[in-house]
């Protein structure tokens, strides 16, 4: 709820967000207009550290790799020959 008759408000609309339609924000009673041009940065400060970058990064796989299960692999073999060998020649 806002309270309040002489409020500024200054709205942001989010082309690039999938979540979010438009930001709003209100601004302090003694904050005039001259003053909101130099606070552009400041403004896309605000608003990238709540919706974090607007840049759509690649998501992380939670899904390993065919290179990593080779590898994997490998070492699940290696340690399995070396365990065969150790038996091999403590009970040989």
């Amino acid at each position: 709820m806002v309270k309040g008759i002489n409020k500024q408000i200054i709205e942001i609309k989010c082309s690039k967000s999938e979540q979010f339609e438009k930001i709003l924000l209100f601004l302090k009673s003694d904050t005039d207009a001259t003053t909101v041009r130099l606070m552009e940065q400041e403004i896309g400060e605000v608003c990238s550290d709540y919706l974090g970058s607007t840049k759509k990064t690649r998501r992380r796989s939670r899904h390993l790799s065919p290179w990593t299960w080779a590898l994997l692999a490998l070492l699940l073999a290696g340690f399995l020959l070396g365990s065969v060998f150790c038996w091999y020649l403590l009970f040989s």
